[in-house]
């Protein structure tokens, strides 16, 4: 699990995310707010594809977490895997920002990531 990552404020968090292997790398993403029961507003992020944007914002506050269902695919079999996921605010990288998943696809060249860090 990746450390939490701190807030420079509460308010819009830029999310990126990039296979830095030879690896294609989607993702839902959920938050949750403080106090909530329920984790909400899914969205898609993607690396190397045209259909899905590069990046997602939240607005966001103390306490949110963040949630993730990543997807890795690679025609080369059972490979070892590094994406990353990159949280900014106002146009910088936040305090432990950057989120280095790492993994090995399957035979099939597949593997599935589930987490979630918490932003302080």
């Amino acid at each position: 699990m990746p450390q939490d990552p701190t807030l420079l404020q509460n308010g819009s968090l830029k999310i990126t995310i990039k296979a830095l292997t030879e690896h294609a790398a989607f993702s839902r993403l959920w938050i949750l707010p403080p106090g909530a029961n329920n984790w909400e507003d899914p969205r898609d992020v993607a690396d190397g594809s045209k259909k899905i944007s590069d990046n997602t914002t939240y607005d966001v506050q103390h306490g949110t977490y963040l949630g993730w269902n990543l997807s890795v695919g690679t025609t080369a079999g059972a490979t070892d895997y590094v994406v990353t996921f990159t949280l900014e605010q106002n146009g910088q990288v936040i305090t432990d920002g950057v989120l280095d998943i790492q993994g090995k696809t399957d035979s099939s060249g597949e593997d599935v990531d589930i987490d979630r860090v918490r932003l302080r």
